[in-house]
């Protein structure tokens, strides 16, 4: 694959490479292991915290300073489990990457991790609990983790932040089989590192979702 977020286009003749090793040991139990090496790219394929890896200050505010680099390279990996014990599923991920940069200063390694457990109260209503974490837990280097919408961190805190953690809490009820309702409660945390400006302390950065799910 071409390991650009630009679609159609062919950024440069660096490739990406991506492994998966996955079974089912024992049938509650699914395992699966995956690596990639993304390649030179301006921009990656997909989100990590919410921010695609790029070189550090490109799109942001950095207390360390900006990357001359243009690019940078990837390489990930994760590990992931999940159970099924009929009432309760757990799915459990843990995954490192280093994004590596010409200018070595601006190397950054990240790691994250996820669980979440869904409980089957009845057969139409389920109750779904996650936490996650993302960050590079060094007090001298910080990368970009947006949250996406709901967190905003890339406004926020630019390339400062050392750590995002996320924990929520969500029912889903099937009211019948074409219409579900959905809600979700949460509440993000950022950490920066050492020598920012920013202070994310006392920063509620909680939020709430209500959706109606109707298939035709």
């Amino acid at each position: 694959m071409d390991g650009s977020i630009r679609r159609s286009v062919e950024e440069n003749a660096d490739k990406s490479v991506t492994l998966k090793l996955y079974g089912r040991p024992w049938r509650p139990l699914f395992l699966s292991g995956s690596w990639m090496r993304n390649g030179e790219t301006s921009a990656g394929p997909f989100l990590l915290g919410g921010s695609l890896f790029q070189p550090v200050g490109v799109n942001g505010e950095s207390t360390v300073g900006t990357s001359p680099s243009t690019t940078v390279n990837a390489t990930l990996y994760e590990l992931y489990a999940k159970t099924d014990l009929g009432r309760l599923q757990t799915d459990i991920s843990f995954g490192r990457g280093r994004i590596d940069d010409a200018a070595n200063a601006f190397d950054r390694d990240l790691t994250w991790f996820m669980i979440q457990s869904l409980y089957k109260i009845t057969r139409d209503i389920h109750a779904v609990a996650r936490y996650s974490e993302i960050g590079t837990y060094d007090d001298e280097e910080g990368y970009h983790f947006d949250g996406e919408f709901l967190a905003g961190g890339n406004a926020a805190y630019g390339y400062d932040a050392k750590r995002l953690s996320r924990f929520s809490l969500g029912i889903n009820w099937r009211i019948n089989p074409r219409t579900r309702i959905k809600l979700e409660v949460g509440r993000d945390r950022y950490y920066v590192i050492d020598a920012s400006p920013f202070d994310p302390a006392g920063d509620n950065r909680s939020h709430a979702a209500l959706e109606v799910a109707v298939s035709f």
